[in-house]
């Protein structure tokens, strides 16, 4: 088991150095971002919401709101990933078969990251990327906001209330990510090019 997930853990470091080896600036910063997000931020909420949970230093409906706003990142995890490629490190994880058993698709992608890319990156994805990191954050700084705010109003509703402003931005920010980048959903592009599977089950 400690030999399994020392290989797995070397192939998280494998994959990030060349991720930031073979992208430019704009992929390091994403690189970054993710990073700090995924290995600092989401675990020291994470203790806190234990920490403080367990004394129950907040009324619950505080931390039901929060936890809401960090469930986003489920939603947005796909091009949160996605925008960290360009054709050179896309290419070197293939060579490497980290896209197994997926690598038809994967060999898709980047013959399309060749032809339709934007220097080498996918067409739109920085500026969606961008979007989403600040929906995200937006969305976990709000709901501090809102929960602290509307509890005094409405008290246990307050969760609901989050959720029915949360839910529809949620999902018109998803439908632009559908619209702006069709080709990483196994949908036509702008120039007709389909992939013959979403690229999602390949990037992982």
């Amino acid at each position: 088991m400690d030999g399994a997930r020392s290989a797995k853990l070397a192939g998280y470091f494998r994959w990030h150095r060349i991720i930031w080896a073979f992208g430019g600036a704009t992929e390091r910063a994403f690189l970054l971002l993710s990073a700090v997000t995924i290995y600092v931020f989401l675990p020291a909420a994470f203790v806190w919401f234990l920490l403080s949970g367990l004394r129950l230093e907040f009324p619950w409906e505080i931390y039901v709101t929060i936890g809401l706003a960090f469930s986003n990142m489920g939603a947005f995890y796909d091009v949160f990933g996605i925008v960290l490629y360009t054709k050179d490190s896309w290419g070197e994880l293939l060579r490497r078969g980290h896209f197994h058993p997926h690598d038809k698709a994967a060999g898709e992608y980047l013959d399309y990251l060749e032809s339709q890319g934007m220097n080498g990156r996918l067409p739109g994805g920085t500026r969606v990327g961008l979007l989403y990191w600040a929906l995200f954050y937006g969305l976990v700084a709000g709901s501090v906001v809102f929960s602290f705010e509307l509890l005094p109003l409405i008290g246990p509703l307050t969760p609901a209330a989050f959720l029915v402003v949360d839910a529809p931005i949620v999902f018109a920010f998803r439908h632009i990510a559908r619209s702006r980048l069709p080709i990483i959903y196994g949908r036509r592009d702008h120039s007709g090019v389909q992939l013959s599977e979403p690229i999602f089950r390949s990037y992982r």
